[in-house]
């Protein structure tokens, strides 16, 4: 599984990096493919139509206009920093996966809403990370791996980095992420630091 953003470029390149991309991948990976709600309903919709045959699993915050996704057709699209704004529009049928980070929704509460709704509506969740250390990626795996099974989740942050805080950071190999049993040991390497801020 890959995750590439797109709508920084314009749709012909944006199209050209993804053919380029799928050309040096085994056919069988999927692409989730993440534009930040950069198009209007007519760029969203050229993009789908060509974009056809790339083994896409589903097309992230397509529209600026979170209402607009109810007219797209030909892709599974994913809800992420819009569900806050418009909770219903999990329920356009083109829905059909929920992407949380959990670090932002307010513990285990706001993740139970999320689980909740993707459990009755039949939406695959998706947990992601907002830049948390290696203590904070290993609750989130851990908290994905209990919940879902088989799926992908978008964990891979911490190569963002430059040092972690924690005694041993987690590993990532050929985008893996291999979780210990036990969170990692927060290290106040105050050196450490005063180094990275």
């Amino acid at each position: 599984c890959i995750k590439i953003k797109v709508g920084r470029r314009s749709l012909k390149d944006d199209l050209d990096h993804l053919r380029n991309i799928r050309d040096h991948f085994p056919k069988d990976t999927t692409i989730r493919v993440d534009a930040n709600r950069l198009w209007d309903l007519d760029q969203a919709q050229c993009f789908i139509d060509n974009a056809q045959g790339f083994n896409i699993e589903y097309l992230e915050e397509p529209t600026k206009n979170i209402g607009d996704i109810q007219y797209l057709q030909g892709m599974n699209i994913a809800l992420d920093e819009s569900l806050e704004e418009k909770s219903e529009a999990i329920l356009y049928p083109q829905v059909t996966h929920i992407i949380i980070k959990p670090t932002l929704q307010g513990g285990k509460k706001g993740i139970d809403k999320w689980y909740s709704l993707a459990k009755q509506t039949n939406r695959t969740l998706i947990f992601s990370s907002t830049f948390e250390s290696s203590l904070g990626i290993w609750h989130i795996g851990h908290l994905a791996a209990s919940i879902t099974k088989n799926c992908c989740h978008g964990l891979g942050t911490l190569r963002w980095f430059q040092t972690d805080l924690t005694n041993s950071p987690l590993l990532q190999h050929n985008n893996y992420l291999f979780l210990p049993k036990f969170p990692p040991i927060i290290n106040f390497n105050h050196t450490k630091l005063e180094a990275s801020g």
